[in-house]
């Protein structure tokens, strides 16, 4: 058997800073259509801004990369975003996209507090719907998680259940004596639990 092996530059890099990947996924059940995310990352758990694009032809080209989530300075505190991840619920021929969205007092990612959030895409107009809050539901029904830490999504791949749940592996601030557990001096992030 022979195999061709070439090499091929997914995502150039920009003067802006480097590439902080995202996710990638098939948009639909019916049509080798992908979807794509990455993100611009300025310094260490630090993400300016992510893009998305969309490939018609399986990954042969891809569409112009489109702006989706920009991190915003206010005078105490940032907004940034990370932990992209896709779904597609091919049961429901539906794609659902994760997230994070953070806000960093004094734009300190030592101090973050996260929330993860999901969206349904609408292939027929192209744009994703309303966000809407996992961690607000997840902590109106589990009060203490929301005393022991904040829920994070971080290379989560979702799976669905035999019983139709779709599981998001996401992680929760681990803690150590009471307190949330940074293990190395000077190392700015803290070690994660995994939940589901």
């Amino acid at each position: 058997m022979k195999l061709k092996v070439y090499k091929q530059l997914m995502i150039p890099e920009t003067e802006e800073g480097g590439i902080a990947n995202g996710d990638i996924s098939y948009t639909c059940t019916d049509k080798l259509e992908l979807i794509q995310s990455y993100g611009i990352i300025t310094k260490s758990d630090t993400i300016k801004c992510f893009y998305e694009r969309i490939s018609y032809d399986n990954g042969k080209t891809w569409t112009k990369p489109k702006l989706i989530f920009k991190s915003e300075h206010f005078k105490n505190y940032s907004i940034r975003y990370s932990g992209i991840t896709y779904f597609l619920d091919e049961d429901k021929n539906l794609l659902l996209r994760f997230y994070n969205k953070g806000t960093y007092p004094n734009d300190n990612p030592i101090l973050a507090t996260w929330e993860v959030y999901y969206q349904a895409y609408n292939r027929c107009k192209n744009e994703w719907g309303e966000p809407i809050s996992i961690s607000h539901e997840i902590y109106e029904k589990y009060p203490l998680i929301k005393k022991r830490g904040i829920i994070f999504l971080s290379c989560s791949f979702p799976i669905k259940s035999s019983k139709g749940h779709i599981l998001v592996p996401c992680q929760l601030k681990a803690l150590r004596n009471g307190r949330i557990w940074f293990p190395f001096p000077h190392y700015l992030a803290h070690f994660m639990k995994v939940q589901f």
